[in-house]
């Protein structure tokens, strides 16, 4: 099911959330993501007031592991402030170890807020953001493959929150 999953619906007032909570400076940050039980709707944003961050990673605080302890997890998501649009090695790790300890969740959603750079095309697997238009994010689908973590692209489908819109989801 989760390498046949080929869109992220998220709602607007979470991405307002992201824009204005996760900054790109020198530092990573980062949170959680919750959303409707069973469904590929991402609801809320966790920003991580406590976790450990630096220039090179994000690691979530024992607080957010306990905040998103929920049906409702959909995933994760964190800065990239020198650029990088991918999931870096490390990232991999922590998503791979994440859902092995969690067998009863199917796939994660992995979302790297970044730069944007107008000299390169838009990828379908990106939202640029509508104030701040020089950062985006970048969504992919993590899923387990024999134990192993396979990540793919995924495109967000960003909607308000109109119970019209979820009627088509």
């Amino acid at each position: 099911m989760c390498s046949l999953l080929n869109e992220i619906t998220i709602y607007k007032s979470v991405i307002n959330k992201i824009e204005y909570s996760i900054p790109l400076d020198s530092l990573e940050y980062g949170g959680g993501l919750l959303g409707l039980e069973g469904k590929p709707i991402i609801t809320e944003f966790l920003f991580d007031k406590k976790a450990k961050t630096s220039i090179s990673s994000y690691t979530p605080s024992q607080d957010l592991f306990e905040e998103i302890e929920d049906p409702r997890v959909k995933g994760f998501i964190h800065s990239h402030p020198q650029g990088r649009w991918n999931l870096s090695d490390g990232d991999e790790k922590a998503m791979e170890e994440f859902l092995n300890l969690n067998p009863n969740i199917s796939y994660s959603i992995a979302i790297i807020v970044t730069k944007h750079d107008y000299k390169y095309k838009k990828n379908n697997n990106e939202y640029i953001f509508e104030f701040d238009q020089y950062k985006k994010i970048c969504c992919f689908i993590c899923y387990l493959n024999e134990g192993k973590l396979v990540n793919n692209p995924i495109k967000p489908n960003i909607i308000k929150e109109n119970y019209q819109e979820l009627l088509k989801i």
